[in-house]
């Protein structure tokens, strides 16, 4: 019993200290009690992301190949709803919270939930697969899905708050479920060759070589990424470029598709110094803050 307790306190670790680190990247802190709704909505996501499994499960019996069968498990059952299900929340709950004003936000509210989720399915895998497992999981797993869920709440957040930006959420959510896709095909390829009876040596040693290294790039990436939208949010601090915007995010979106043309036109003819510069505060606060999408 000991021992259990200890592995298990042992595994979580990593997620403890992964919220932390996104917690204290933050300049601007969030909301505790939107990061703890946050965190219980991805944590309870698992629900409808197991139902949908089940109900799923029985069309990839038809598979002919390992290959096949590894795509339909890796994306279907895994990539697709567990990834679409911290959108949701991102969008459907965090993007819509008031704190939720800047580029930084997507990337704490993303991992957040994903942290939410990952807890669960962490705990689920030790108790169906063993102790053992679980170092394994926190150490890669949990990581890869907090990277995962702040691509996802980093595009959300850029596409709302960086008119220039290119970002669109629906890329985001693909490049996240295309990365869970490749993650769960290197760990499962292998295995399934090798239940078919055509077992690859090569993609043995491979599979999990690739997995790592995927985990460790999506790593790289999200704090490469929490240390530039920090500096920038110390470059405000001192006086630079802000980066939080009048939120939330139905009313930037509104500032973005609001037409500012005929304002600018009104000002021709305004002696230069009466003019004065029109900033995004200023056009957001004017906006209807109950206009939705």
């Amino acid at each position: 019993m000991v021992e259990r307790m200890v592995t298990i306190l042992l595994s979580a670790l990593p997620i403890v200290a992964i919220f932390i680190y996104v917690y204290r990247m933050d300049r601007n802190r969030e909301s505790r009690s939107a990061l703890a709704w946050t965190f219980l909505l991805g944590f309870l996501c698992i629900v409808p992301v197991l139902i949908l499994a089940l109900v799923l499960a029985p069309l990839g019996l038809g598979a002919q190949s390992a290959l096949a069968m590894t795509l339909f498990v890796a994306f279907m059952l895994a990539a697709v709803p567990e990834e679409t299900a911290k959108l949701l929340v991102i969008r459907l709950y965090c993007a819509h919270h008031r704190s939720f004003d800047e580029p930084m936000d997507g990337l704490v509210y993303g991992a957040t939930a994903a942290l939410g989720f990952a807890v669960l399915e962490h705990l689920m895998y030790i108790t169906t697969n063993g102790l053992a497992v679980g170092p394994f999981r926190a150490f890669l797993c949990v990581p890869a899905h907090a990277a995962l869920g702040a691509i996802i709440g980093y595009s959300i957040s850029r596409r709302a708050f960086v008119p220039e930006t290119r970002a669109r959420t629906w890329k985001g959510w693909a490049a996240a479920v295309l990365l869970h896709g490749l993650y769960d095909a290197f760990w499962l390829y292998p295995n399934y060759r090798a239940a078919t009876g055509s077992p690859s040596p090569v993609w043995k040693e491979l599979g999990p070589i690739l997995a790592v290294a995927l985990t460790i790039g999506l790593i790289a990436w999200s704090v490469r990424t929490f240390r530039r939208e920090r500096e920038a949010q110390d470059l405000a601090a001192d006086g630079g470029p802000p980066t939080t915007v009048a939120g939330p995010l139905p009313r930037v979106e509104r500032l973005r598709s609001t037409d500012i043309a005929p304002r600018a036109a009104a000002t021709e003819g305004t002696p230069e110094g009466e003019r004065g510069e029109t900033t995004v505060d200023d056009v957001a606060t004017s906006s209807d803050p109950s206009t939705r999408l």
